[in-house]
């Protein structure tokens, strides 16, 4: 099964971001920000990544520059 991470500050919209990827099929997982969004893709290594781009303490931009310095996400599709 193909794992999905959302990584979304919005409750709301994630939940439901997540509720709809899942009745699809795929293993989704979740974050609420950019630093936890990092530390989960290292922990699960995602076939996709879906992020907001403005969040509090790392925003999408600056999760995704760090995810591209990980051998194991380098080449995550975000």
């Amino acid at each position: 099964m193909k794992k999905i991470l959302v990584v979304e500050d919005n409750e709301l919209l994630r939940e439901n971001i997540v509720e709809i990827l899942q009745f699809e099929g795929f293993d989704v997982f979740e974050a609420e920000d950019g630093k936890h969004g990092v530390n989960r893709a290292l922990e699960i290594n995602p076939d996709l990544i879906v992020s907001d781009v403005n969040m509090p303490v790392q925003d999408g931009f600056e999760m995704l520059e760090e995810l591209r310095s990980h051998q194991s996400t380098k080449i995550t599709p975000f």
